[in-house]
């Protein structure tokens, strides 16, 4: 393999396509380093709202082929678009020359089909941790969060998360009407609760969150961390591996 170049295969063509659709619900295009050790991606909206970072090691691909660190920024959209062509059994191959001008995406089961995309070299970025207050931390079944955001839709656009050591709600209200959902601790639904102040209560855009649940088809389970009027932090963690994490901000009350 020529220096510079990438070459990594997926098992699975779906499951990742899923991680592309994940990213694309906050962003069209972004830039994906790869990395000896991994695949990252970090990149925030245009409102600069919300941000997206998914991080794959190695062990996550069947064959990792990264001989030096590069970035090339990609349009999900188009990737998306064709990762939908993938049949049940298709493995991945993901490949960017030395040049990083190009992408290739192969799909390989009963047939190879090849698709190449245009991708531009982009400045490898230093990755440092993003350092957030959080005093509440809340694991909910992924199903559940995408009913509770189904129910906060039919009242308003915005949602207030309230956490004490025993129980965790949702309020929204709108034109007139009002909705709670209540998690308290024991219920089958709520997994893990952790309240380190009495009250732990911030309010989010419930249109972005509704578009972060795209990452509910990779895990079982979504981590909610936050603190008092500061960004949501959502994490799912995919059996296969790999982290997909979410940040939003907060809606402010005067």
């Amino acid at each position: 393999m020529l220096l510079g170049s990438v070459r990594v295969t997926i098992r699975e063509a779906k499951s990742f396509a899923q991680f592309t659709k994940a990213v694309e619900a906050i962003v069209e295009e972004a830039t994906v380093s790869f990395k000896p050790e991994k695949v990252y991606i970090r990149e925030m909206d245009a409102s600069k709202t919300t941000m997206v970072e998914v991080s794959m090691p190695k062990d996550y691909f069947e064959d990792y082929e990264v001989t030096e660190a590069i970035a090339v920024g990609i349009n999900f959209y188009e990737v998306s678009r064709i990762l939908k062509r993938a049949r049940r059994d298709d493995k991945l191959e993901i490949e960017v020359p030395p040049e990083g001008n190009m992408l290739k995406l192969k799909l390989i089961g009963v047939s190879t089909r090849e698709f190449r995309l245009p991708s531009i070299v982009k400045e490898m970025s230093e990755e440092r941790e993003v350092r957030l207050p959080v005093k509440a931390r809340v694991v909910i079944l992924s199903d559940e969060m995408k009913e509770i955001i189904k129910d906060i839709q039919l009242v308003g656009s915005e949602f207030t998360i309230e956490s004490t050591r025993e129980e965790v709600k949702f309020l929204s209200e709108g034109n007139g009407q009002s909705v709670t959902i209540n998690l308290r601790r024991g219920d089958a639904a709520l997994l893990e609760l952790e309240v380190e102040e009495e009250l732990v209560k911030s309010t989010y855009g419930i249109e972005y969150v509704r578009k972060m649940m795209e990452g509910a088809k990779l895990a079982e389970k979504v981590t909610l961390e936050y603190a008092t009027d500061a960004p949501l932090i959502l994490t799912f963690q995919p059996l296969e591996g790999g982290v997909l994490r979410y940040f939003l901000a907060p809606i402010l009350k005067s």
